[in-house]
């Protein structure tokens, strides 16, 4: 429900789909960079060879600078609203920070990197919305464009045939997708947060043997860039990713034998690794089952259930991954604050 008190009606794929085609990314002329050098260089020039005409160039890097000054607060308003948008989202106001996240893309396209981040925040919210085919179209999108290699055609041919003939390392395809842009470290990890995120769109899309090959390929990518600065949140996204996997598939020992390390793993998450913790709570859930509701499986499913729901409403929990209902039902949450404190 929207807070108009109207149903909330994610858009469907086609609608997205269309929502990119008409605002791409239209990142700004190189010229716009170089353009204060060429400037000064301009200006020394006629100093010296035809001092008359100094105020032209000069003229030139005033433009220039207010030009700049424009784009930067244009840019700082731009991020307070992608901003408020995650605050949205956070507060689970889904419908208002999808609206203003997609309104947003709209405003973002002379800026490729909050370009994709409002993508980023677009997919999440239907993911959160179960709207999965729509936010593969939104992951689709970013990770075929950063793959466009404008080295040569030659290279990009024979890279494209190797990749989907299934020949292509993953270390090799996502350095493709950096290089082919000039991104920096941290974009190539942006580009791995998308193809994880994907990967889950699939997997909650019941496109099982697509999602399986994905995280699959994925494993070797992440555990590359575990150690680097961010790496150590898509480390946990990728356990998480696991965990879902194991019990979507029914292997809950599967599941179980990715707990040892699971709150550090998750640790850097934040809230979101109450979901891992819920998954968690299942496997040990449907092993106690099978053991009896003395056992120490039993006990287990208990204390991850309660940090899960520490974390994150169980009704948040159940809507994210319906497989959870059970759990909800079988095992005690950990009391909210308002029962703490009147308890």
């Amino acid at each position: 429900m929207s807070a108009t008190g109207t149903p909330f009606i994610p858009p469907t794929a086609e609608q997205v789909q269309t929502h990119l085609e008409q605002h791409p990314v239209n990142p700004p002329s190189p010229w716009l960079a170089w353009g204060p050098m060429i400037v000064i260089g301009l200006a020394v020039f006629t100093a010296v060879v035809m001092p008359v005409l100094v105020l032209v160039p000069c003229a030139m890097l005033i433009g220039l600078m207010i030009t700049s000054q424009t784009r930067a607060g244009q840019l700082r308003r731009l991020e307070q609203r992608l901003n408020r948008a995650g605050e949205l989202a956070v507060c689970r106001h889904l419908p208002e920070a999808l609206r203003l996240s997609w309104r947003l893309l709209a405003d973002a396209t002379a800026y490729p990197p909050l370009h994709q981040r409002t993508q980023l925040m677009i997919g999440q919210i239907l993911d959160h919305v179960q709207a999965y085919d729509a936010a593969l179209v939104i992951y689709d999108d970013v990770i075929d464009r950063m793959g466009q290699s404008s080295a040569s055609p030659t290279a990009n041919h024979q890279n494209g045939l190797a990749d989907r003939a299934g020949k292509m390392s993953p270390g090799k395809r996502n350095r493709n997708m950096v290089a082919a842009v000039g991104f920096t470290p941290a974009s190539g990890l942006m580009v791995l947060r998308f193809q994880l995120q994907r990967a889950l769109a699939l997997l909650r899309s019941h496109r099982l043997v697509d999602a399986d090959d994905r995280i699959r390929r994925l494993r070797g990518e992440v555990e590359s860039v575990a150690s680097q600065p961010g790496g150590a949140m898509l480390a946990g996204a990728y356990r998480v990713l696991q965990l879902m996997q194991a019990v979507v598939t029914n292997h809950a020992d599967d599941a179980i034998e990715l707990c040892d390390d699971l709150e550090k793993m998750l640790r850097p998450l934040g809230v979101e690794a109450g979901l891992g913790y819920g998954l968690a709570a299942r496997a040990y859930q449907v092993r106690g089952g099978r053991e009896g509701s003395a056992s120490e499986s039993w006990q287990q499913a208990q204390y991850w259930w309660t940090n899960a729901t520490m974390l994150l409403p169980a009704e948040e929990l159940v809507n994210r991954l319906p497989e959870l209902q059970e759990t909800a039902d079988a095992l005690a949450a950990a009391p909210t604050f308002s029962e703490v404190l009147h308890g």
